[in-house]
């Protein structure tokens, strides 16, 4: 039986691990998330199961991989073959609420569990045909609406771009409503126990906020791996990469390989990183006034990462850390592992196990993730050594839009990455392999090394074995077989 603990799980969107005070970075302001780290475990190894939106939300709400559980690339509809955390709680007494941008189905009507509190931000994955009916729009543009605000569209399904609403005031931008519902929603807490979870936009393009002049370029800088050697990359990382630079350029007016346009974005980025934090504190500030603080478990993370310019690359889609690594704070209401640390290697498919685990409610055998708890009190060996991440063919339609983007629709990647190892197979292409330990910026692909044969083997073999648990049938080919 469940034991009436409470769960909150706050998420950004796109937010790398190392834009965060409490992961080391010495610019962006984050308070309270900072201070949220000093009462959780933070873990330093934590990557997502695809690092892309669609599918990197059903992985998280899942606990299982892209290729189970169907959503391969974005605006996908999660199959209803896996359970989602509400599906699980609700039934065994639960409240569960959802807040944000949802991105595995309709984004305006209630579903999968979370019928009971539903409040959407995002208008502009629906059809124009559907917008006929003016009930079909998200929570947040009728919450502008009736506060004076209108979209720049008059037609009958108009809405608030994404553009629109970044540049609206502050306290009308997407992070003061997701926080206004937030605390609605403790406001309506009945004696049952409940599942939130509250999705911030921030800091996904398009990268302008109110706080777009927080940081300057000389403090934000560009990564240290901005410059790097074409001839170290496979053909997939090039072809993904060319498909941004033309996305970026054509619909963002950034110029990922120009210096001013990268500084630009990396300042507005580390100010929608601020704006979050301060609307996070809002949220955990609305707890606490709940009387629901001590018996209510709180997770922060991110669905997957951004490139921020390293590579000369910008957004999501890569096997580089800063695509799949994410923050990944828990904090317990008794205080257990606060102010700790823990390196373990962990996926987002962890983290529903987790707090199944950690509400005693049953994990149904559709969850592929692992708990985590057992390795946070004293047996490391409760979960691998390796991660795997996946990337299973195309981003979206974007990618069909233009011939010269053809070849990167089939393209399917498997990355087997430890704490100090990573290798990226592409089946065709060639091979990567980086020494994270002596090269954290994955500048040197020392595949072709004799001398790293044997690591290549070892991983290979995991994740062969993680191919057969997990029934991925993609055929990745022996990548010693290509090395003389």
């Amino acid at each position: 039986m469940p034991n009436n603990l409470n769960v909150l799980l706050i998420f950004t969107d796109q937010h790398t691990q190392s834009v965060l005070g409490c992961y080391g970075n010495r610019v962006v302001k984050t308070p309270n998330l900072d201070a949220l780290a000093e009462e959780s475990v933070l873990f330093r190894n934590a990557v997502v199961a695809q690092p892309v939106c669609t599918p990197a939300r059903a992985s998280l709400l899942t606990g299982t991989y892209g290729h189970t559980h169907g959503c391969v690339k974005n605006n996908m509809v999660l199959t209803t073959e896996v359970p989602t955390a509400a599906e699980i709680l609700a039934p065994i007494g639960y409240r569960c609420g959802y807040i944000g941008k949802w991105h595995i189905g309709n984004e305006i009507l209630p579903q999968r569990g979370f019928g009971e509190f539903w409040r959407s931000t995002e208008d502009n994955y629906m059809s124009n045909v559907a917008r006929a009916d003016n009930r079909l729009f998200s929570t947040y543009h009728h919450w502008l609406r009736a506060r004076g605000f209108e979209p720049e569209s008059k037609e009958p399904w108009g809405y608030f771009t994404r553009m629109e609403a970044a540049r609206l005031p502050e306290e009308a931008g997407k992070p003061a409503y997701t926080a206004y519902e937030a605390k609605r929603f403790f406001e309506s807490l009945d004696e049952r126990p409940f599942f939130l979870a509250v999705n911030f936009l921030e800091p996904h393009p398009p990268y302008f906020s109110p706080w777009d002049d927080m940081y300057s370029a000389d403090e934000v800088g560009l990564p240290e791996n901005f410059e790097v050697d074409e001839e170290q990359k496979a053909g997939w990382s090039k072809r993904h990469e060319a498909f941004w630079r033309f996305y970026y350029e054509r619909g963002h007016n950034c110029r990922t390989s120009d210096v001013d346009d990268v500084l630009g974005m990396r300042r507005r980025y580390y100010g929608l990183t601020s704006l979050a934090d301060k609307y996070i504190g809002k949220i955990l500030e609305a707890l606490a006034q709940s009387e629901h603080r001590d018996d209510t478990v709180v997770v922060f993370t991110s669905d997957h990462g951004d490139m921020l310019g390293a590579h000369q690359m910008v957004d999501k889609g890569m096997m580089f850390e800063e695509a799949i690594k994410v923050p990944l704070l828990l904090r317990h209401p008794d205080g257990s592992f606060a102010g700790s640390e823990c390196d373990a290697m962990v996926n987002n498919v962890d983290v529903l196990p987790t707090l199944l685990d950690l509400v005693d409610a049953p994990v149904p055998d559709s969850v592929q993730g692992r708990s985590i708890l057992p390795a946070l009190c004293g047996n490391p060996g409760a979960v691998p050594d390796f991660a795997v991440v996946e990337w299973n063919g195309l981003l979206q339609n974007m990618h069909a839009r233009d011939p010269r983007f053809a070849e990167v629709l089939n393209a399917h990647v498997r990355c087997v990455v430890t704490k100090r190892w990573k290798l990226i197979l592409s089946p065709g292409d060639r091979s990567e392999l980086y020494d994270l330990e002596n090269d954290p910026f994955e500048r040197r692909n020392v595949f072709d090394r004799p001398e790293n044969k044997p690591v290549v083997s070892e991983l290979y073999a995991n994740l062969r074995r993680w191919q057969e648990e997990t029934q991925d049938d993609l055929v990745v080919p022996d990548p010693l077989a290509s090395v003389e």
